[in-house]
């Protein structure tokens, strides 16, 4: 019996302890509904914390007898203590919206094996919201935008189930429980009648992404999923923790100082588990080879180079060791260069730019995914470019495939087999782009980018105003431009940014009244005299939902005005807010299909009315 078997052997008995806990339910009821789709809350008792575990469940009405289900770690926002019979999600939604940095005080005494750099030597830790567990924006909105739609509804409309984990790390459980949440929930989802037990995934960033990956690697109860996604998440704990014990090194005191009082608290949720000894077996146990001789489940992982909470090193290794296991996995990591350790703490630079400044974006690549390895029982529909900016997208596979190894064209094929699924329809304003079945224009996009990508030329395909308000920033351009003192060098220096706008080889794409879409030196004169126009009396660009979720808003007037007891005084100060958003100043810029794009004084009534027609509906 080799190293690995033996471990899985002994560890087999211990981690059945664990994992082998009774999953009981006490809860399985209505409480809401989200766009015309029923919000179900589930309870379970976790028997290592002690306490109920808890998720949220969405199940779109589309007519099917089972759905595909995607369920989201939420390691950080606050179980709404309304629907909690935990003593501590009660204590911590009253705490919620106090001032100051809230503490880890649910840390149990044994557990507080670091201290911070704090008054009190007390650790901060991480809790949001508490959102109404009805809230389904709120709680499944964890993974970023496109074209204005968030991940969790772009799955809704695709003919997912979306449910919601609530990890609870502000209860300060150890890692053990976290674990045992997550697979009470997995296992909870495989049972419902409603849900299609072969088509089961799980997604997570950070956190979650560790969340994605390890509760489904023990071999007590082995949980086999159709897809999970880890978004920089972190598996191997060893590796983890030795690299950000690491960073000391790295960084000045007053730095190091930020970074550790960030680092403590995870360490005092998995030492209490794993033991003091990284050396140990148990930490042993979540090495990268460890995992992947005991993971089913097809992995999409995604990271980015200057991440520094978690090393990218995280995703490479396990995806290496995976495939050297036969394992089907992807990845995609993004080329921003180095962390800056040096210089920032890890808190302030978090998981670095990620896929901010390239055409491979996250959402896109995880909808691709579950699309792939747990297809719902419809086509989908994906606009070009608006959804999935496809040229631009498959020229950077073609220019990393070009300087790849076997195994990582591999990966990358694989990526642009899954974007070119057939259960994806296109539908394209891109000239070079066709409409039609994904693994027909696949085809063709492929062909094409993978012929011209070294004549790309710096083609770039730019949203407006998603990707770049062009008009504020030419209004920007006019401010300086005309500012008293300015001289002619800076004056200068502005018309060449100016002219760097109207590069013919940069394709704007506008979903903004005021600016046609079309190459740079088309667009831009027209924006300029536009600006020159308008300069003195200029409007200001709100994007929807981008800079402001206008419904959510006026849903949130519309809750504290019929209030009961709210004072008259108090209703005429929320209308002043109403009328402040119709100023005909505000242009409002929507890609909310239930919001139209207009100046304040013609959007705002229709979104009042709206509200009013939908408001008893919402809160059901």
């Amino acid at each position: 019996m080799n190293y690995v078997r033996l471990l899985i052997a002994l560890f087999g008995i211990f981690f059945f302890g664990l994992f082998g806990v009774q999953r009981e339910v006490r809860a399985d009821e209505v409480i809401g509904n989200y766009r015309g789709a029923e919000v179900r809350l589930y309870e379970m008792w976790n028997a290592r914390s002690q306490s109920y575990d808890y998720m949220v469940l969405v199940v779109p009405n589309k007519g099917r007898s089972k759905y595909p289900v995607v369920a989201m770690n939420n390691p950080y926002m606050i179980m709404h203590g309304a629907w909690s019979r935990n003593e501590v999600d009660k204590f911590w939604t009253s705490i919620a919206h106090t001032p100051g940095v809230k503490y880890d005080v649910s840390l149990p005494q044994q557990n507080r094996i670091y201290q911070c750099f704090s008054p009190t030597g007390e650790c901060p830790v991480v809790a949001l919201g508490p959102a109404l567990m009805t809230d389904v924006r709120s709680l499944a909105n964890l993974f970023g935008e496109v074209g204005g739609r968030p991940l969790f509804e772009q799955l809704l409309d695709d003919g997912y189930a979306i449910a919601v984990i609530m990890n609870v790390s502000y209860q300060a459980r150890d890692v053990v429980s976290l674990f045992i949440g997550v697979r009470n929930a997995l296992f909870r989802l495989k049972s419902l009648p409603m849900i299609d037990a072969n088509r089961v995934g799980i997604m997570g960033g950070s956190q979650g992404g560790t969340l994605s990956v390890l509760p489904l690697a023990f071999p007590s109860e082995d949980l086999h999923l159709a897809a999970s996604v880890s978004l920089f998440g972190a598996s191997n704990l060893k590796e983890h923790f030795d690299y950000n014990m690491g960073v000391e090194a790295l960084q000045p005191s007053h730095l190091w100082r930020e970074t550790w009082n960030f680092f403590a608290p995870g360490l005092n949720r998995v030492i209490p588990a794993f033991g003091m000894d990284r050396n140990g077996p148990l930490w042993q146990f979540t090495k990268f080879d460890s995992i992947a001789s005991r993971f089913h489940t097809p992995l999409l992982m995604l990271h980015g180079t200057d991440d520094c909470m978690v090393n990218v090193d995280q995703t490479t290794g396990q995806f290496d060791a995976l495939r050297n296991y036969g394992r089907i996995t992807n990845k995609w990591v993004w080329e921003n260069g180095p962390a800056p350790l040096a210089t920032v703490s890890i808190p302030a630079c978090g998981h670095g730019t990620t896929d901010r400044n390239w055409q491979v974006k996250s959402q896109v690549l995880t909808g691709n995914f579950f699309l792939t390895y747990m297809p719902p029982d419809q086509t989908v529909i994906r606009r070009v470019p608006e959804d999935v900016n496809l040229l631009e997208m498959f020229y950077d596979f073609a220019e990393s495939y070009e300087g790849a190894g076997t195994r990582e064209r591999e990966n990358i094929l694989g990526l642009i087999a899954q974007a070119s699924n057939p259960k994806i329809q296109y539908v394209s304003s891109d000239p070079l782009v066709p409409s039609g079945r994904g693994d027909q224009v696949g085809a063709v996009v492929k062909e094409y980018t993978f012929a011209n990508w070294k004549n790309r030329g710096g083609v770039v395909t730019v949203l407006v105003p998603q990707d770049l308000n062009l008009l504020d920033a030419f209004y920007g351009y006019a401010d300086a431009y005309f500012r008293p003192g300015v001289t002619p060098t800076e004056q200068a220096r502005i018309l060449g940014l100016v002219n760097e706008r109207a590069n013919p080889r940069i394709i704007y794409r506008s979903n903004d009244p005021r600016v046609p879409s079309g190459t740079g030196d088309v667009v831009v004169p027209q924006v300029v005299n536009y600006v020159i126009a308008t300069y003195n009396n200029r409007l200001t660009t709100v994007r929807v939902p981008q800079d402001l979720n206008l419904l959510d808003a006026f849903y949130s007037y519309a809750d504290a005005y019929f209030r009961p007891g709210v004072t008259p005084t108090e209703q005429a100060r929320i209308l002043g807010q109403v009328n402040e958003k119709a100023n005909p100043r505000i242009m409002y810029v929507s890609s909310d299909p239930r919001i139209p794009t207009g100046t304040g004084d013609v959007v705002v009534p229709q979104v009042v009315n709206y509200v009013i027609a939908t408001w008893q509906n919402r809160l059901r």
